[in-house]
């Protein structure tokens, strides 16, 4: 089972800088994607696919890769305020990764940034459109091509009113025969713990399979001491 991570990737259009259609729909497709959404308050990777369109929207994209000597530098202005207005995204230091057609180039994105919080609260809608470049410049910074994206930001409607509980696992209570509770646990070591509780069972029993197919259960008695009974 894969890991949900916070990793957010954009697949630009290596030869669409300029203009307002310079993402892809992903890393090998040559559609063109609508107008991407982020979120006020987020922090999570984000990774920079550069690609090249195949010769038909049917054909597979490939990829660009930089130059050793070339640097990026990602910024966010509110598309109202392109000429006064403060850099709402900034994220100036990128890590190439992975070679071949699997390049790409991560940054940490934080959309948690004072101007943005700023601009949210003299904003009467719920929304921000603002316009992301995405400067690609050369070892001298005097050359470079822009592809900009125009970004959706919505307004989070959580904003730590409460501290969220950590992800858990429901724990395993077993009832022994004369009705007592028992949860299993485990030490730093490793070792099975059994503990007295006065928690309500939400599962009462363990079943387990040895390598040769055969099923076992796992029981306390009354004492506190761990069974293991086969079950066929």
């Amino acid at each position: 089972m894969a890991e949900l991570s916070r990793v957010y990737s954009l697949y630009i259009n290596g030869d669409k800088p300029g203009g307002l259609n310079a993402l892809l729909s992903g890393k090998t497709s040559s559609q063109i994607i609508e107008t991407p959404a982020f979120m006020q308050g987020d922090r999570f990777a984000l990774r920079l696919f550069f690609r090249k369109p195949g010769a038909t929207l049917n054909d597979a994209s490939t990829a660009y890769e930089l130059p050793a000597t070339f640097s990026l530098v990602l910024s966010g202005k509110l598309a109202t305020a392109i000429k006064t207005g403060s850099n709402l995204i900034l994220v100036s230091t990128w890590t190439k990764t992975g070679t071949g057609d699997d390049v790409y180039y991560s940054g940490s994105m934080d959309m948690n940034t004072a101007e943005l919080t700023a601009a949210f609260e003299t904003a009467s809608a719920d929304t921000l459109s603002v316009y992301v470049d995405i400067e690609v410049r050369d070892a001298t910074n005097s050359e470079r091509t822009t592809y900009r994206v125009p970004v959706t930001v919505y307004r989070q409607v959580y904003d730590g009113q409460m501290e969220p509980s950590p992800l858990g696992y429901p724990e395993i209570v077993m009832v022994s025969p004369n009705g007592s509770y028992w949860k299993v646990g485990v030490a730093d070591t490793g070792q099975v713990e059994i503990v007295a509780t006065t928690t309500q069972p939400a599962y009462t029993s363990l079943t387990m399979v040895s390598p040769g197919g055969t099923h076992y259960g796992l029981s306390v008695t009354d004492a506190g001491n761990v069974q293991i009974v086969s079950l066929e």
